[in-house]
């Protein structure tokens, strides 16, 4: 049934259709995209962890703390890193303009058709002193989110099966049983208007397709996740087939 639904789905505008043997597989760095986005800002002194010593100003500094995968009945579907981003300045209006220049760089992760996306959770500034000289500080708590597949093309659609139900054998010259497969697919798309509801279309295109003789149908959807960037719908299917037993 799972080979069926993702060969029809990909006749689709869907911009991908996962697999569950596909998902998981992210080679994605945070670090690496945020040092991508701000390397401009900060004249291409950002580090990992740690500044070298004697290096200049403006430098920025980012560290990964913590890292987790929403799933849905078990699949990994969305992954998100959360990294604090530490800026330094000589001067606290230098800062100021840094900090506007280095948050315009990083918001605009958020491109059409990808699922890539980096929201500020949080900020702070201080001062420190470094070899007697004050350094102007400022702290962002960035949240990167990305899709748990290598491609991170927007509408995605993650197929996997949820369950198998048999029914009691009949006896018609050979014994016989009705079964219940029903199925699920996850549907992760751009929170934009109209976008969610496109995808949705396109994944119910499978009612009433026909596998081996029987028709799949169609059982309802629900929100599983939704922010600024990116929401989370699944369509659950089942298909109504009868089987002989061994």
């Amino acid at each position: 049934m799972i080979a069926e639904m993702v060969t029809k789905l990909q006749t689709t505008s869907l911009a991908q259709v996962l697999r569950p043997d596909a998902v998981g597989v992210t080679t994605i760095n945070p670090g690496v995209v945020i040092a991508d986005l701000i390397t401009g800002d900060v004249g291409g002194a950002i580090y990992n962890l740690e500044i070298p010593q004697g290096t200049g100003l403006p430098n920025a500094v980012f560290q990964l703390v913590s890292s987790k995968r929403d799933s849905v009945d078990g699949l990994p579907i969305i992954k998100q890193d959360r990294v604090v981003l530490t800026l330094r300045h000589s001067t606290l209006a230098n800062l100021e303009t840094l900090g506007n220049t280095v948050r315009a760089s990083l918001l605009a992760y958020a491109s059409a058709g990808n699922a890539g996306a980096i929201t500020i959770e949080d900020e702070a500034e201080d001062v420190e002193m470094v070899d007697d000289t004050r350094q102007y500080r400022l702290h962002l708590e960035l949240l990167v989110t990305h899709l748990c597949a290598s491609s991170q093309a927007l509408p995605a659609a993650f197929v996997y099966p949820l369950s198998t139900v048999a029914g009691d054998p009949t006896l018609n010259g050979h014994p016989r049983q009705m079964v219940d497969d029903e199925a699920a697919v996850v549907i992760v798309e751009k929170s934009t208007a109209g976008s969610l509801d496109t995808a949705i279309g396109y994944v119910e295109e499978l009612i009433g397709h026909t596998v081996a003789g029987w028709d799949i149908r169609y059982v309802g959807g629900e929100l599983i996740r939704q922010d600024a960037h990116l929401t989370t719908w699944r369509e659950r299917f089942t298909l109504k087939s009868s089987r002989a037993e061994s």
